[in-house]
């Protein structure tokens, strides 16, 4: 009789072992990573100028494969950590200039290697223009005959450059690619300004992943309202990952305007 039951048991040990190990596995591959602002803290006070080095921490159960840097919604930069490992901590520093007076919301998301993204972290900062230094004005003579110099205003029907972002016509986000494919990434804008844009104009990747493409595409000078389609070739890198990269529109003067758009693709582990 005793010995009857004891296979029972066993197998009611061995699924339970076996359940419970799934849930475990399930559990780390849905989790995504924890990411914190070390620095700057919130409320800091900055000068137009400073170099402002963005301090951010993340970890995750399966590896911390990088963290991006956005400033007021849009994104700026990347760091990669070159040793993803489980649950150890990766620290990057992300560097920002602050260039714009006034008040900034500088935000971190951390990417694990399955590609899931953190809640984002953020912190406010404000940004001052420096005072002006007083420079004292020449002493003027009698015989001088000082004439005022006319106040500049801004000209009515001055060109505005802009692009809206309408869509991705090619590889929609997560697109799985194996390994060194080569593939035509195609985003459709439109000139929502109001000028042509000038020749010279091209569209610039701007950080992330670059994934062999060019630094920059040239595109056409395309009237307002009217709407054109960039191709970008692109190569899926080797190591199994998932891979974003970010692109905008450039003047010829490096001006970058308009909307941000970005492409990304998954390497699958083989």
């Amino acid at each position: 009789m005793t010995q009857s039951h004891k296979p029972g048991i066993l197998a009611i040990v061995l699924l339970t072992i076996f359940i419970t190990s799934a849930c475990t596995a399930s559990d780390q591959n849905a989790a995504v990573p924890e990411v914190s602002i070390l620095s700057p803290v919130e409320g800091t006070q900055l000068t137009m100028g400073d170099e402002v080095s963005v301090q951010a921490t993340a970890h995750d159960a399966l590896g911390v494969f990088k963290i991006e840097l956005w400033v007021d919604g849009r994104f700026y930069t990347t760091a990669h950590n070159p040793q993803p490992a489980a649950n150890t901590p990766y620290t990057a520093i992300l560097p920002w200039t602050a260039d714009v007076a006034g008040q900034h919301i500088l935000t971190v998301k951390a990417h694990n290697v399955r590609g899931a993204v953190s809640a984002p972290a953020s912190c406010t900062v404000q940004v001052t223009a420096p005072l002006p230094t007083a420079t004292p004005a020449p002493a003027a003579t009698p015989e001088e005959n000082i004439t005022p110099v006319p106040t500049q205003t801004p000209q009515e029907g001055e060109c505005v450059y802009d692009a809206a972002f309408l869509a991705d016509v090619t590889v929609p986000d997560d697109t799985e690619f194996t390994s060194g494919t080569a593939f035509d990434k195609v985003w459709r804008y439109q000139n929502n300004g109001t000028c042509p844009w000038p020749k010279g104009t091209a569209y610039a990747f701007i950080g992330g992943d670059k994934m062999g493409a060019p630094n920059i595409v040239p595109v056409d000078e395309i009237a307002p309202g009217q709407i054109i389609e960039i191709t970008v070739t692109m190569t899926a890198p080797t190591v199994p990952a998932t891979y974003t990269g970010y692109w905008q529109m450039r003047l010829p003067n490096g001006e970058l305007f308009g909307d941000q758009a970005y492409v990304r693709i998954v390497v699958p582990t083989p």
